[in-house]
């Protein structure tokens, strides 16, 4: 009889041990996922549209960019502008200071045309722009950033009024970005200079 009871007592025991790790197993994935499961894991891939994310270095570039963090639906790609220009709300030039003999770059007037933060200061200064200490949101004003590596400028985006962040990606999608973290990486560095200017009233 002892040995019976034992055995049944072994059996039930190992049966609960396994439906506790499955159990385990399933609350991992919809910790990772999220609680939809497979649906939730679709949605985490870039959406079909979103042409950056199609090239194969793009993980590399922005290896802190990521469906959770960012939303690529606010344009479609184009040439028209880069992220200078759409940083200064400017959807019909493309800024850099190129020499105008071999490049195509616009550039605001009396700006020098080299590529240092202070010139970049100076592009900005002509529609309103000064410096400022940080990216927070700040009642009354909308912000920008200056990304840079060893102090030469790569990339600039434009606060939200919510806080979260806009940028083009070249002659790709422009995007929503939850933070400027988002974007640091090789390509572009990292936040470098803030500047700010008074939101228009209507």
């Amino acid at each position: 009889m002892k040995r019976i009871i034992g055995s049944g007592l072994s059996g039930s025991f190992l049966a609960m041990i396994q439906l506790l790790r499955r159990i385990a197993v399933t609350l991992r994935k919809w910790l990772l996922h999220g609680w939809s499961g497979v649906e939730n894991k679709a949605m985490r891939k870039w959406p079909p549209d979103f042409t950056a994310s199609a090239r194969g270095v793009f993980p590399q570039e922005f290896p802190q960019l990521t469906p959770q963090n960012c939303t690529p639906d606010i344009s479609p790609a184009t040439p028209d502008y880069n992220c200078i220009a759409w940083a200064a709300s400017d959807t019909e030039n493309w800024w850099w200071p190129d020499d105008p003999l071999i490049g195509y770059g616009y550039w605001p007037k009396g700006i020098e045309r080299k590529e240092t933060i202070e010139a970049f200061v100076a592009a900005y200064q002509t529609i309103g722009f000064e410096r400022c200490d940080d990216g927070l949101l700040e009642a009354g004003f909308e912000k920008i950033a200056i990304y840079a590596i060893n102090g030469m400028p790569t990339h600039a985006a434009r606060q939200l009024r919510d806080g979260k962040w806009t940028s083009k990606l070249g002659p790709f999608e422009d995007i929503t970005h939850s933070t400027l973290e988002c974007l640091k990486g090789p390509l572009y560095g990292e936040p470098n200079t803030f500047m700010k200017r008074a939101t228009k009233t209507i």
